[in-house]
């Protein structure tokens, strides 16, 4: 079973970090919501089990199988990037069990067909894969990190999958089984299925996966992105925010997400 951690009483939400992350990304913007609230591992991140397979099905069943055995009949999901893919999943194959939805820079399309978008994500599993770290202390592997990507925030993320101490360190995700699963996580495999309840999609007004996507038609709004699965879904715009807007518009995310969630 997915490995999580709750905090809070009352009405139940679940919340879905993204590629590479952890039940820990998310937990800072849940607080201005009331409720009980439930932060997943996805399989093959952080203390979840370790098996093939990351197409969104699975992934959706995988977290039917934790409301199942924590008695959730029906919860509020927030999921970013692969976890709004995950979140959007569930809702389209099992709407009866989705009471909100609110996904933060991802939208139910497949994105393999254009490099721009999961380029950087492979590059981020040649590096996990390829980078010798033993013997390494975590400063030296950072050293070697911003080297590759110069970029605070992606190397945090993929630093975030160490394990150890002092120069014993592993990586805790499971990625040959990510890296054989990444033409799943780039892609959609819900043909079917609507959610006609209330949906948000707080997006990045700079972001290549949302607002800026060349999946968009010319002149095609945002929603164009969701009308096939999410009919009645509305969309926030976080003007110069790209992908990580949980990070990048804290505080803008926080307030579209009390906005449409409260």
């Amino acid at each position: 079973m997915l490995n999580h951690f709750s905090i809070g009483i009352g009405k139940e939400h679940i919340w879905l970090h993204g590629f590479l992350g952890s039940c820990l990304n998310l937990s800072p913007i849940a607080r201005i919501l009331g409720g009980k609230h439930y932060f997943l591992d996805a399989r093959n991140h952080g203390h979840s089990f370790q098996e093939k397979g990351m197409d969104y099905k699975t992934q959706a069943n995988d977290v039917l199988t934790f409301m199942n055995a924590h008695g959730i009949r029906k919860a509020s999901f927030i999921g970013h990037g692969m976890g709004g893919k995950t979140a959007m999943a569930l809702a389209c194959l099992q709407p009866e069990r989705v009471e909100k939805l609110c996904v933060l820079d991802s939208a139910p399309k497949c994105y393999k067909e254009v490099e721009q978008y999961y380029g950087y994500e492979r590059q981020y599993l040649s590096f996990i894969k390829n980078t010798d770290i033993k013997g390494k202390t975590r400063k030296e592997i950072e050293s070697l990190c911003f080297a590759k990507f110069d970029n605070e925030r992606i190397v945090h993320l993929i630093t975030s999958n160490l394990k150890g101490n002092d120069t014993n360190f592993t990586w805790r995700a499971g990625v040959d089984n990510i890296d054989e699963g990444i033409d799943d996580i780039e892609g959609w495999d819900v043909a079917e299925g609507k959610y006609e309840g209330k949906m948000v999609a707080v997006v990045g007004g700079s972001s290549l996966y949302t607002a800026k996507s060349p999946l968009l038609g010319e002149n095609e709004p945002v929603a164009g992105l969701y009308k096939n699965h999410f009919p009645n879904a509305e969309i926030e715009i976080l003007e110069n925010a790209k992908h990580f807007i949980h990070a990048e518009a804290s505080s803008q995310t926080k307030a579209a997400i009390l906005k449409h969630m409260k």
